[in-house]
């Protein structure tokens, strides 16, 4: 038998044995295992079961073993790579973690996978709920859990119902991170604000897609700002978007241009560690101590957990008071869906706000119309 050849790529691996039929004929089949030395074992039992027909000898029924959810999550982290899943190695990361500190250590790892049952999801996810897991957290294991599951059923390496299906969420509060307009003002009128804060202000851009902006994606003279990719990669939606430049912030990044530290992509809002300007290669928290500097000495609150996306609610909520328009809102955040429901989760309405769209009601009745007779005419 020939070595086991790769059809896939190195990140995802598609092994097949060349295997000969008793017909002569030699033919490539997929083995479906996740690395060359099973394939190559595969490949071994497969030409001996072959072989055993050929003279009449039939194969055994093999019983399948059984699988446990933590064997399954492995499995998956090997071999699992969906079409949504947009960085694989984050993602494989993150089904480790989920294993290692969320799963395993509360037992559900090592019950068989065929005959995990709703209610065995339910009290795992009400142990890490009492263990002092934020309900975010929760929610988001239990939704790759579930995706896993979904993906085992499909491959029929297990032959069940998702467990995860029918099992609640728990609530979740929405955040309320946002800047009033006055706080707004205060922060655009420091005379050395740092540029990515208007550029937030008046895009609504992402934390990664401002870090991944090049001067090439600003067009001055269109009045556009292109967002084709975040700093590692494609932008969440893996689609470009189109920006208008709103002419109060065109000339803050011009003059920015003229100040931008180079770097050999021409990134608009570069990283400068001990004086060396350069791209961002991991996922930066830009809370800096310069940025909630200039919020504390705007009078601004600088307790947000990150102040950028604080100022991406803003934008969103911004826009709905003054322009009133949630599918040119969806259409500059970079939300996929019409009617989002994502986007209403960023739009925030401050007390001064409620009370001038309340009192825009009247409940007195009008006055009548008085009827001013006209003068008969000479």
């Amino acid at each position: 038998m020939a070595k086991p050849l790769n059809r896939g790529t190195k990140d995802r691996p598609n092994w097949y044995c060349h295997i000969k039929h008793p017909d002569g004929k030699w033919k490539w089949e997929p083995s479906k295992q996740p690395t060359s030395e099973a394939a190559r074992r595969w490949g071994i039992a497969r030409q001996a079961e072959i072989e055993n027909i050929k003279v009449g000898i039939l194969p055994r029924a093999v019983q399948k073993p059984a699988l446990t959810v933590r064997q399954l999550i492995e499995r998956s982290i090997a071999e699992y790579h969906g079409p949504k899943v947009r960085k694989l190695k984050q993602n494989q990361d993150q089904r480790r973690t989920d294993l290692a500190q969320r799963i395993a250590p509360y037992g559900l790892a090592d019950l068989h996978a065929e005959k995990v049952r709703a209610g065995d999801i339910e009290r795992w996810r009400d142990a890490l709920r009492k263990g002092g897991y934020a309900h975010s957290t929760i929610n988001a294991t239990l939704a790759r859990l579930s995706m896993i599951f979904a993906w085992a059923i499909r491959q029929e390496i297990i032959t069940c119902r998702n467990p995860c299906e029918g099992v609640n969420q728990l609530p979740t509060k929405p955040r309320q991170d946002c800047y009033t307009l006055d706080e707004v003002h205060r922060l655009l009128a420091l005379p050395d604000v740092l540029p990515m804060i208007p550029m937030v202000l008046y895009t609504g851009m992402r934390r990664g897609e401002l870090l991944g902006l090049r001067w090439e994606d600003i067009d001055f003279q269109a009045e556009r700002i292109d967002v084709r990719r975040s700093y590692d990669g494609p932008t969440k939606t893996d689609q470009t978007r189109v920006i208008p430049l709103h002419r109060e912030l065109a000339p803050i990044l011009r003059a920015w241009r003229e100040q931008c530290p180079k770097t050999p992509e021409a990134v608009v809002f570069p990283l400068v560690v001990r004086g060396v300007a350069r791209i961002a290669t991991r996922s930066p928290e830009i809370t800096t101590k310069e940025l909630r500097a200039q919020l504390a000495r705007a009078g601004v609150r600088n307790d947000f957990a990150c102040p950028v996306h604080a100022m991406r609610h803003t934008f969103a909520s911004l826009f709905m008071d003054q322009v009133d328009s949630q599918k040119a809102l969806e259409s500059i955040m970079g939300h996929s869906t019409a009617g989002s429901r994502v986007t209403a989760l960023y739009v925030h309405t401050d007390v001064k706000t409620l009370a001038r769209k309340l009192n825009q009601m009247t409940l007195k009745p009008q006055p009548e119309a008085q009827i001013i007779p006209l003068r008969a005419m000479a």
